[in-house]
């Protein structure tokens, strides 16, 4: 009996001790419980916020060193409508940003002929002039658009052999016609003819909202 009762003493006390133990330490495990809680949800909503879907595209926001970039993918197909790869596209200004710029309703189209000429009408000392020009064509690149620079301006065709091309010269190619003006806008002048205007050097936003258009059909139809 006495060995009986030294055993149920011994477990009594180690039953004891564990109890005090968790209540001792109640506070800390708390702790530790809110702090993971605080930091999944913080994990959760940074997630979110970069991260988010417009008009049927999904985007996710990154940094490219002290660039602020909003990346969407996209997928291509082959023949028979298999994914073959995911490209990646990226556009400096934040899509809901561009929703003041007016966009002509209708769907871009490019003509199956062998070249998009992407043409300038008035060649200006804007920042963004060049890096437009190159985001633009990365982008028809991605969709597997081939394209051309060319120029609207005779005497800079014969000094440099750029192609001249505006809407009326190459009915049978698609061009893209970015000139200045007194409003930002995108409109449609022909069949095959879209015309980026831009006010006060803002050619960059005016060219991501028409690659973004571009983007959204081109999902649509994915």
């Amino acid at each position: 009996m006495a060995k009986k009762r030294v055993q149920k003493e011994k477990s009594e006390e180690k039953t004891n001790l564990k109890t005090n133990f968790f209540k001792e330490n109640s506070i800390v495990f708390g702790t530790i419980i809110v702090v993971a809680v605080i930091v999944i949800a913080a994990l959760l909503i940074i997630r979110t916020a970069n991260h988010f879907e417009y008009n049927g595209v999904e985007f996710n926001k990154r940094n490219s060193g002290d660039i602020v970039l909003y990346t969407a993918k996209i997928p291509v197909e082959d023949y028979y409508g298999n994914i073959l790869e995911y490209r990646q596209v990226d556009f400096r200004n934040k899509p809901q940003a561009l929703e003041g710029i007016n966009m002509y309703n209708g769907t871009i189209k490019i003509l199956d002929a062998d070249l998009t000429y992407i043409s300038y009408g008035n060649l200006n000392s804007c920042e963004d002039t060049i890096l437009a020009g190159a985001d633009l064509g990365i982008f028809l690149a991605t969709i597997g658009v081939d394209y051309k620079a060319a120029v609207d301006d005779i005497t800079y065709k014969n000094s440099t052999n750029t192609p001249y091309v505006n809407c009326n010269t190459n009915p049978l190619n698609t061009v893209i016609y970015i000139h200045s003006g007194n409003e930002t806008k995108i409109t449609k002048r022909m069949l095959s003819c879209y015309d980026i205007q831009y006010k006060d050097c803002d050619i960059l936003p005016a060219v991501e909202k028409f690659e973004l258009t571009m983007l959204e059909q081109y999902m649509d139809r994915i």
